[in-house]
C-alpha cells in the first residue's frame, strides 16, 4: 500500500503506510528500507539513516536497504561510499534496474560518464518498460547538448509513462515526462513544441508545470522597443504573472530554485556553485559595459535548504539623426539583483522567502524643432505689437532629461500538505516603485528677429520634475483542493495601494515684463486605494481526453476617486479528439494588475492574455483559440486566435519619440491576432522554427485623432524563421530573420514602412562548463527602420558575455 500511495506522489500516506507495515512487524527489512527510500526523496536525510540502519541490523545483506545507504551517502556528497554501497547492491540482486540507475548517477556524480552510461544500458535491458531510466538519460543529454538525444529520450520517456495504463493513459497525467520534453525541445529552439507540452501537461500540485508556466509567459504584439534586445518577432516573453507562477511553483517544490550549472541534477546533494562575469554591449559605435555575479547552492545537512542570489549591472547608449531635423542620444544604465532562500521546514510544511530590486538610471538628449517659443512669442508679444508675426514657425528645441526608476519587491510565503492533492498556501507581500523624472527644456533663439543670436543663442526655457512612487501590500491565502475528476483553487487576497505624486514646473521669464515666466508647485499629492479579490476555479477533467476549467474572480477596489467592483468569469474547454492534437478555447476577462505576486491561478488550460497594461479601473475581455498538433516525431505547428476588447488602456511609446511622450491611454481598443508556427527537427542537432502573425486593430476612443483606424504599433504581418545548431561540443547557435510589416507609429496613424532584420546568438560552454561565452548580434544587415516617424531605430549592435563558474 506505502509503494502504491508513493507512486501517486502521496507521500503523507505513503508514510503513514509504511510506518503501520513497520508496527506489525519491526523485524521485517522490506518497509524500512521502502520508508528510507521515500525519505530520501523528501531529503530527509537523519530519518533515512535511521531507517537504513533498522533495515541493516536484520539483513545487512538486504539490496534495497544497500541501494538507499549508497543513494544516502550519494545525497550527502560522500560519492566513494556511495560507489561501495551501490556496486554492492547491484551484485546482491543483478536483476533490479533501479540498482543499476543508480550506480549509473554515482558513476556520474563521480564524473565516469562511460561506466555510468554502461550502467543505464544495464538498467534498460532489466526493464524495458520503466520511464525513470528514459527521464535519466533525457537530463543527461540535456546537460551534454546532445539535442537529439534529448528529444529522442524524453518522446521515450513519455511513452513509457502513457504505457503503464488507467489514469497514466492520458498525456495530462504526466507531468515529469511533459515538463522534460519542454526542456528538450526549448534546447533546440522548438520553444512551441516545448510550450505544448508544458501547457497540456500541467497539473496544480507539481512544482515543475509553474516553473513552464513562468517560462512561457504571453503574447507581447507591439513593435516599440527602443533598444536593441527587447524586441521578439515570436512575440512570447515574460509577463507580470511570470514571477507569480514562478513563486507558486517554489510553494509546492523549494528547492527546484537551485541547481547546479555545470552538471545535470540528477539527485538534489549539497552544492554551493558561484559565478563572476563581465562583457560589452555595442551600438552605434558605442560600447559600454556588463557585469554579473551569482550564488547558488542546497543544503541538507538540517532541513533541506535552498539559496539563490545574482547581480547583475549594465550599460546601454545609442544614438541617431531624426529624419527632418536634429537627433538624439540616450545613456541607460541598469542595476538589479535577486534573492531567495526557501526551506522544507517539515515535510508537509515549505517556505518560501525572496527579494528583488532594480534601479534604472536613463539619460536622454535630444534636438529636435518645436512650435511652443515661437507660438508664445507671435501670440503674446509681436502679433499685439506689430499686428503680425515674426518668429519662425518652429524653433531648435534641446532637451535633457533623466529618469531614475527604482523598484523593490519583496515576499514571504508558505505551503502546508494536509494530504494527497490537498494544499493550503498563505503569503505576505511587498511591491515598491519610485519613478523620478527631471526634464529641463532650452531653445535656440538664433533665427528670432530683434531678439535673437547674433549665432547660437541657446536659452533656458522651462525644468519639468515629477516624483511618483507607489507602495503595495497584500496578504494572500490560497487552499487547492482536488475530488476525484475536480480540483478546486479558491483564495482570497487583500491588501492596500499608496502613492504619492510630486510635480513641479517652471518657466524662465521669455521677454521681462512682457511674457514672464511662471512656477508651478511643488505639487504634492497622496492617495489609498484599498484592493481585494476573491476567486474560486474549477478544473474538470470531464474525460481523458476532454477537459474544463471554470473560474469566477472578484474584484473591489476603492479609495480616493477609485471605486470598482467587477466581476470576472473565464472559462475554457481543452480536447484532444485523436493522440498528439489539443484543440483549446478560452474565455477570460482580467483586469488591473497590482504589481504584486499572485496565489490565484493564472490564465485557463494554459491559456493566456496578450499583454496590454490597463489602468486601475481598466479591464480586457478576451476570447482565445489554440490547436497544436505533433504530426511526427520531428513535425510539429500551432495555429493561435485571439480576440480582445480593451477598456481604459495605454500603449508605452518609445522614449525617443517625436514629439516626446511616454504613453497614449485609451478609453476603447481591440486587436485581433492570428498565427501559425511550425517547428521542425532536423536531425543532426538542426531545429527550424517558422511563426507567421497577422494582426488587426482598431481605435475606439472617439476623442482620439485616429479614432476608428489601427492601434499604434502593431504591424499587420510579422514573422520569424530560424534555425538553432546544437553539438555536443557544448554550442548552442541561432541564426533568425525577422519581418516587421507596416505598422501605425503614432497616435495619428503616420504609417511606418516594413523591414527585414537579421539577428543571431551563440553560447559555448567548454573546459566542462567552467567558462560560459555568450554572443548576440542584432540587425547584422544594418537595415534602416523607423521606430516612431523620423525617429531611426538601431544599426549593427552586439552584446557578449565570458562567464566564469567556481
Amino acid at each position: 500500500m506505502g509503494l502504491l500511495q508513493s507512486a501517486r506522489d502521496a507521500n503523507g500516506e505513503a508514510e503513514a503506510a509504511f510506518l503501520k507495515a513497520i508496527a506489525l512487524d519491526p523485524q521485517d527489512p522490506v518497509p524500512h528500507g521502502n520508508l528510507a527510500i521515500l525519505y530520501l526523496d523528501q531529503s530527509r536525510m537523519k530519518d533515512a539513516k535511521r531507517e537504513i540502519d533498522a533495515a541493516l541490523a536484520v539483513d545487512p545483506s538486504y539490496d534495497i536497504a544497500l541501494l538507499a545507504r549508497g543513494r544516502y551517502y550519494l545525497q550527502t556528497g560522500e560519492r566513494d561510499k556511495a560507489l561501495a554501497d551501490l556496486l554492492a547492491a547491484s551484485t546482491a540482486n543483478p536483476a533490479h534496474s533501479q540498482s543499476q540507475l543508480m550506480l549509473a548517477a554515482a558513476h556520474y556524480e563521480k564524473g565516469d560518464r562511460i561506466p555510468s552510461a554502461q550502467a543505464v544500458d544495464n538498467a534498460d535491458r532489466l526493464d524495458k518498460n520503466d520511464p525513470v531510466i528514459s527521464s535519466f538519460r533525457t537530463a543527461v543529454d540535456i546537460d551534454d547538448y546532445d539535442a537529439d538525444g534529448a528529444i529522442r529520450n524524453a518522446q521515450e520517456f513519455l511513452r513509457r509513462s502513457r504505457a503503464r495504463g488507467g489514469d497514466y493513459s492520458a498525456l495530462g497525467a504526466n507531468q515529469d515526462a511533459g515538463s522534460t520534453l519542454n526542456n528538450a525541445f526549448r534546447l533546440q529552439g522548438l520553444d512551441a513544441w516545448g510550450r505544448y507540452y508544458g501547457d497540456a501537461v500541467f497539473s496544480p500540485f507539481e512544482g515543475s508545470g509553474y516553473t513552464d508556466q513562468s517560462i512561457k509567459g504571453s503574447i507581447f504584439p507591439f513593435n516599440n522597443a527602443t533598444d536593441f534586445g527587447d524586441d521578439n518577432i515570436s512575440q512570447y516573453r515574460v509577463n507580470t504573472s511570470s514571477f507569480s507562477s514562478l513563486f507558486q511553483g517554489l510553494l509546492l517544490d523549494p528547492h527546484m530554485l537551485s541547481g547546479r550549472s555545470r552538471s545535470a541534477t540528477l539527485l538534489r546533494t549539497p552544492f554551493i556553485e558561484g559565478s563572476l562575469g563581465g562583457g560589452i554591449n555595442s551600438v552605434d559605435g558605442h560600447t559600454r559595459r556588463i557585469g554579473e555575479a551569482e550564488i547558488q547552492g542546497f543544503s541538507n545537512e538540517t532541513i533541506p535548504l535552498s539559496f539563490y542570489g545574482n547581480l547583475n549591472w549594465e550599460e546601454i547608449a545609442r544614438d541617431g539623426d531624426y529624419t527632418d531635423f536634429g537627433g538624439f542620444s540616450t545613456e541607460n544604465k541598469i542595476l538589479s539583483g535577486n534573492g531567495y532562500l526557501t526551506a522544507t521546514i517539515t515535510p508537509d510544511d515549505r517556505v518560501v522567502a525572496y527579494f528583488n530590486g532594480a534601479k534604472r538610471d536613463f539619460d536622454l538628449d535630444t534636438l529636435s524643432s518645436n512650435s511652443q517659443l515661437s507660438t508664445i512669442l507671435n501670440d503674446g508679444l509681436f502679433i499685439p505689437l506689430l499686428g503680425f508675426p515674426l518668429a519662425p514657425d518652429e524653433l531648435p528645441l534641446y532637451q535633457t532629461r533623466r529618469d531614475i526608476i527604482t523598484t523593490t519587491n519583496a515576499g514571504i510565503g508558505w505551503s502546508h500538505t494536509f494530504g494527497y492533492e490537498n494544499v493550503l498556501n498563505a503569503a505576505l507581500l511587498y511591491s515598491g516603485t519610485r519613478t523620478k523624472t527631471t526634464d529641463e527644456l532650452a531653445f535656440d533663439w538664433e533665427t528670432v528677429p530683434f531678439l535673437g543670436g547674433p549665432g547660437t543663442d541657446i536659452r533656458p526655457f522651462g525644468q519639468i520634475t515629477q516624483d511618483q512612487s507607489s507602495k503595495t501590500y497584500v496578504a494572500a491565502l490560497n487552499h487547492d483542493i482536488g475530488a476525484g475528476p475536480l480540483t478546486f483553487r479558491y483564495g482570497i487576497e487583500g491588501g492596500w495601494i499608496d502613492a504619492h505624486n510630486s510635480s513641479f514646473l517652471h518657466i524662465e521669464d521669455i521677454v521681462p515684463g512682457f511674457l514672464d515666466g511662471t512656477t508651478l508647485g511643488p505639487t504634492e499629492a497622496d492617495n489609498r486605494v484599498d484592493i481585494a479579490r476573491a476567486y474560486v476555479d474549477i478544473l474538470h477533467e470531464i474525460t481523458p481526453d476532454l477537459k474544463g476549467e471554470y473560474a469566477l474572480f472578484g474584484t473591489r477596489m476603492s479609495g480616493d476617486g477609485v471605486d470598482v467592483s467587477r466581476l470576472e468569469p473565464r472559462f475554457g474547454l481543452a480536447w484532444s479528439p485523436v493522440q498528439n492534437h489539443w484543440l483549446r478555447a478560452a474565455f477570460m476577462r482580467q483586469s488591473v494588475d497590482t504589481g504584486v505576486p499572485t496565489l490565484a491561478p493564472i490564465g485557463i488550460l494554459g491559456l493566456q492574455p496578450n499583454q496590454f497594461s490597463v489602468g486601475i479601473e481598466g479591464y480586457s475581455d478576451t476570447v482565445a483559440l489554440q490547436w497544436d498538433a505533433e504530426w511526427t516525431d520531428r513535425f510539429f505547428t500551432s495555429v493561435e486566435y485571439q480576440h480582445q476588447e480593451l477598456h481604459d488602456f495605454s500603449i508605452d511609446f518609445p522614449l525617443i519619440s517625436l514629439p516626446a511622450a511616454d504613453s497614449l491611454p485609451l478609453s476603447r481598443g481591440s486587436v485581433d491576432r492570428a498565427a501559425v508556427t511550425a517547428n521542425v527537427a532536423l536531425g543532426y542537432g538542426f531545429g527550424l522554427s517558422a511563426t507567421y502573425a497577422y494582426m488587426e486593430s482598431e481605435n475606439k476612443d472617439p476623442l482620439e485623432p485616429n479614432y476608428g483606424g489601427s492601434l499604434p504599433f502593431i504591424p499587420r504581418n510579422s514573422g520569424q524563421i530560424a534555425l538553432t545548431w546544437v553539438n555536443e561540443a557544448k554550442v548552442k547557435a541561432t541564426v533568425a530573420a525577422n519581418y516587421v510589416g507596416e505598422r501605425d507609429g503614432d497616435d495619428l496613424g503616420t504609417k511606418l514602412d516594413d523591414y527585414w532584420s537579421l539577428d543571431a546568438h551563440l553560447i559555448w560552454e567548454p573546459l566542462d562548463k567552467r567558462i560560459a561565452l555568450e554572443a548576440a548580434a542584432y540587425n547584422l544587415l544594418d537595415e534602416d527602420f523607423e521606430l516612431t516617424p523620423g525617429v531611426p531605430g538601431w544599426g549593427r549592435a552586439f552584446k557578449g558575455t565570458l562567464k566564469v563558474r567556481f
